[in-house]
């Protein structure tokens, strides 16, 4: 009974630690830990032992941030989460969030991990999101507790680039390294003394003709968003909030086009910080977007 009552005060000490709408989550969590401790104490033998509490607050308190967030965030929220490939960029706008939306200012790679692979379903190793964060020394501030444990933190240089991606400014895409290698190749070969290399390099008129309407076909998909979502905005689609998905159906049956989240939600962030609409959280925790 004495060690149950130990445990309840140790727990409440310890959700102290963080923000108000992730205490109970931290209470109990800690709760749960330290009985395991006691469990584990009275069935080995006791060992003489020197720990910090300092630290050992510090890595609960890292937990339990990321549990809570784990388990508040609503994934339709952060579509743009998924628009760029590039995984530090994901990262970056998990650790924007977290500050901004939810008060916790610092993630390890294992919860940045856990909260794109769990809840916003972008599948990613734990070593690719720490390997990635780690270059990011511009943007990101990483800092070490006594545990040997790295929490990662974003940085006002991270936010500008954040800001500058969303206004499109920055390629939300990783650069095509392979296919300018292949293009070099080929211009390499095509000058060759070789005749053999020559004859295989040497382009056809239908491929390139084919290419070329390719990244035309791919240059008209990037303007169709902005001028599928124009149309509906200038006939008053905007006049009263609406839902991503629903604009998405609009656009599907007024104008036969069919987008997806994704590439909606940039069109929206950037008439959003243009002042052109405004949004607010629906019941179900969605943003309707209506124009200003």
């Amino acid at each position: 009974m004495e060690n149950l009552e130990e445990a309840m005060k140790r727990a409440a000490e310890i959700a102290q630690l963080v923000p108000e709408n992730l205490q109970e989550a931290a209470f109990n969590r800690a709760l749960d830990r330290l009985l395991e401790d006691d469990g584990a104490q009275e069935r080995e033998p006791k060992k003489t032992t020197v720990r910090k509490p300092t630290s050992k607050n510090q890595a609960t308190k890292t937990d339990d941030a990321g549990l809570g967030l784990l388990e508040q965030i609503n994934r339709t929220q952060y579509p743009d989460v998924g628009v760029t490939e590039r995984v530090a960029d994901r990262a970056l706008k998990v650790l924007f969030l977290a500050l901004h939306d939810f008060s916790i200012d610092g993630l390890t790679s294992s919860q940045i991990t856990d909260v794109l692979s769990k809840k916003l379903r972008l599948p990613v190793k734990k070593s690719a999101v720490h390997m990635a964060l780690t270059r990011e020394k511009k943007t990101v501030d990483m800092r070490e507790d006594g545990q040997g444990q790295t929490t990662f933190h974003i940085m006002e240089p991270g936010e500008k680039y954040l800001k500058r991606l969303a206004n499109g400014e920055i390629s939300a895409t990783k650069p095509a390294k392979s296919g300018m290698k292949k293009s070099r190749a080929k211009k390499k070969d095509v000058g060759s003394d070789n005749p053999h290399q020559s004859r295989k390099a040497a382009p056809t008129g239908k491929p390139a003709k084919a290419g070329s309407k390719a990244s035309s076909a791919t240059g008209k998909r990037k303007v169709g968003v902005m001028a599928a979502m124009s149309q509906i905005f200038d006939k008053g689609f905007f006049a009263q909030e609406r839902t991503i998905s629903a604009i998405v159906q609009k656009m599907k049956l007024d104008q036969g086009r069919t987008f997806k989240s994704n590439e909606v939600s940039p069109v929206l962030l950037r008439w959003l910080r243009t002042d052109k609409v405004e949004r607010k959280k629906n019941e179900d925790g969605q943003y309707e977007y209506k124009q200003l």
